[in-house]
């Protein structure tokens, strides 16, 4: 329906209102059809009140002067003001318009409730007020109230119609805004249910290649700040930032700022999609079958989630050629992820293996070419008891984040590649028993810190660059076997008082920079069995007495320089199968000293060009365990024996070179098979 109000200045006293279809807030044609008694009679006072209207606005003209040069013909808006929840004014009726002289002598259309502060046109007083204040003259239209008349009998029904009207809409629209949250509601839902019916149709498989994809753009990761560590321990660095706030952030943001919360990761870990870590965190929150939930409470799956995470980056870390026949990655627990393998009737788990409580105790992948750095996230398995990785390609140093191992008991990582310096925080694995490092690329000198290994039964740091001297072997007392061999060890033999350390066993020294003499001590040792003292600066004269009791059966001395004679009391060690004597200064006869030795193998007295000239022993043709012996350049003269050979039919190396041989090569040397 037509809305228009129209207040004109017949005088400076009396202004003219003109109402024009004032029941405008019906609310459809039918009710504004009741409302009129006859259609046509409308028409007729529309025009009769136009022509009035005309006529008021030329005697207006002619009384206002420069006012009437401003007037032109009224204009009805074509289309209604939005219908918006503040443009109603007042008590006046619905989006009416109102024409006003005043300021600048202009007619003005504006509806009610509109914001003069965003439109140069100044806005009426309400229709009520101009009816209060002003004596008005009114033209009435047919059908005006539901009585008739000129409006005024219709005003309490107009305003308790339009009541009524406004309580339908609320109720219509509160209808309207349910209708769309049930809508809404239920689209989420259908969408829900598609990715759980998706995840639930994958199949069990490995680790899928990830999809290097930056983060979700809606989530970042700010304000980071750093986070103290335990008292005493080589510092781990961590930082804990926060997360942006978002509307809906991904499994995959939620998983990575969990790891950053709790210190299992840093800030920067997930800003390079290529990284282990960021590989590791989406596998875990987006492929991983198994679908672990992340911990939301202290102790609820909080390790088995972090040991899943940490064998992921492990995954990741060291390519994946090594890992099918371990089953990485497949939906089964961490626990299962290792096979079973028999090595000369002995059967070996590889893999992961787990408590009880399916913790992380071991991790045991040897000669699995595994290629890479250690990765710090393996000091957060904290029920690690076994690590094993030796013989590989593994490179870069150790990982500070290991000294959190406290419960280690074996640690083998000899046979790779790994460099810098020996790690002081090993001091911290007061359990160990067994520290392999050997076949590295170690430098510096064994730390000081390690005299708390008060447990180690098995050290091994052989084929390295480590310096200085064998001190603090001294205060591990435990010790059974000691790998040296081939570093840059300095000093003297005898700065370790040898006897405390009576549960050796295995003593291997060779190839390093070691002065002294041949410590009597070593041989006294009740467990001795391996001894190798060979390519060091050693000197002076072997021990005069040999002990009668001694287990040892391997003995290296080569390489040094020992002088004087071999004692007869050598022989007083009968389970020597191997022994060793090349390349000293050694003076004196071979006589009767090593014709106890029968269980000897391996023979070897060469380049000892001091030892006074003479022929072959005899007494070797009784050595019939012989597999190796050489005499070269021991001054050995006169014809060898005819029989020399005759019983020994193990013989495989025999080397008789750079000696005063006379005669010809017994015809027994062909029966050596």
């Amino acid at each position: 329906p037509l809305q228009l109000s129209v207040i004109l200045a017949k005088s400076d006293t009396n202004p003219i209102q003109l109402p024009i279809g004032q029941d405008c807030c019906f609310t459809d044609m039918n009710d504004f059809g009741d409302n009129l008694t006859n259609p046509g009679a409308v028409d007729d006072e529309y025009n009769k009140a136009m022509d009035k209207l005309n006529a008021t606005l030329e005697r207006a003209s002619s009384n206002r002067g420069s006012f009437g040069s401003r007037i032109g013909p009224v204009n009805i808006p074509s289309e209604q003001p939005p219908q918006d929840s503040n443009y109603n004014g007042g008590s006046s009726c619905n989006g009416s318009v109102s024409s006003s002289i005043r300021g600048d002598h202009s007619i003005s259309f504006v509806p009610d409730g509109y914001d003069s502060e965003y439109d140069p046109r100044d806005q009426l007083p309400s229709i009520e007020e101009v009816r209060t204040n002003v004596a008005a003259e009114t033209v009435p239209l047919a059908g005006w109230g539901r009585n008739g008349g000129n409006g005024h009998g219709a005003k309490d029904e107009f305003e308790s119609r339009r009541s009524s009207r406004n309580r339908w809409m609320i109720a219509f629209v509160v209808l309207v805004a349910s209708l769309i949250g049930i809508i809404i509601g239920l689209a989420i839902g259908f969408q829900g249910g598609e990715e759980y019916e998706q995840l639930k149709e994958e199949a069990e498989g490995s680790f899928p290649s990830p999809t290097l994809e930056p983060p979700a753009p809606q989530t970042t990761i700010t304000n980071p700040t750093r986070v103290p560590v335990q008292k005493g321990k080589t510092p781990m660095p961590t930082l804990k930032p926060t997360l942006a706030p978002t509307d809906t952030p991904s499994r995959l943001n939620e998983v990575q700022q969990w790891l950053i919360d709790e210190e299992f990761a840093l800030a920067n870990d997930f800003d390079d999609i290529s990284s282990n870590q960021y590989k590791a965190s989406k596998w875990i929150a987006d492929d991983d079958k198994a679908k672990i939930p992340l911990p939301q409470n202290i102790g609820e799956n909080r390790d088995e989630f972090v040991e899943r995470y940490v064998m992921g980056v492990f995954h990741f870390a060291f390519g994946s050629k090594w890992d099918k026949k371990f089953i990485f990655g497949t939906a089964k627990s961490v626990c299962d992820w290792n096979y079973e393998t028999t090595v000369k009737d002995t059967k070996f788990l590889l893999g992961v293996a787990c408590n009880r409580e399916n913790r992380i105790v071991s991790i045991h992948i040897p000669s699995s070419y595994l290629k890479g750095s250690l990765i710090r996230e393996l000091g957060f398995l904290y029920s690690l008891s076994y690590l094993a990785l030796n013989h590989n390609e593994l490179t870069g140093t150790l990982p500070a984040e290991l000294g959190e191992l406290t419960f280690l008991t074996y640690l083998a990582l000899h046979y790779n590649l790994i460099s810098g310096t020996l790690p002081q925080f090993i001091r911290y694995f007061d359990k160990l028993r067994v520290l392999g490092l050997g076949e590295n690329k170690f430098i510096g000198s064994i730390p000081t810190q390690w005299t708390s290994l008060t447990e180690l039964k098995t050290l091994g740091v052989d084929d390295n660059s480590i310096t200085g001297d064998l001190s603090v072997l001294g205060s591990l007392t435990m010790l059974e076997r000691l790998y040296l061999g081939n570093n840059k060890f300095n000093g003297n033999i005898d700065v370790v008082n040898w006897e405390t350390l009576s549960n050796l066993q295995e003593l291997d020294l060779v190839g390093n920079n070691i002065n002294g003499t041949v410590p009597a001590s070593l041989f006294a040792l009740p467990q001795m069995n391996v001894l190798s003292l060979s390519k060091n600066f050693l000197t002076g004269e072997l021990p005069a007495n040999f002990p009668t009791s001694s287990p040892l059966k391997y003995l290296a001395l080569n390489g040094n320089s020992i002088e004087k004679s071999i004692p007869t009391s050598m022989g007083n060690l009968v389970n020597l199968t191997h022994l060793d004597l090349s390349g000293n200064l050694l003076t004196g006869k071979i006589t009767q000293q090593f014709r106890p030795l029968v269980n000897l193998k391996y023979l070897f007295l060469s380049e000892n060009n001091k030892l006074q000239a003479g022929g072959i022993p005899q007494f070797l043709s009784q050595m019939t365990n012989l597999k190796d012996l050489s005499l070269a350049g021991t001054n050995r003269v006169a014809a060898i024996p005819e029989n020399l050979f005759t019983n020994l039919k193990n013989l495989i190396l025999l080397d008789l070179s750079d000696n005063g041989f006379t005669g010809s090569i017994p015809p027994s040397l062909g029966d050596i098979q």
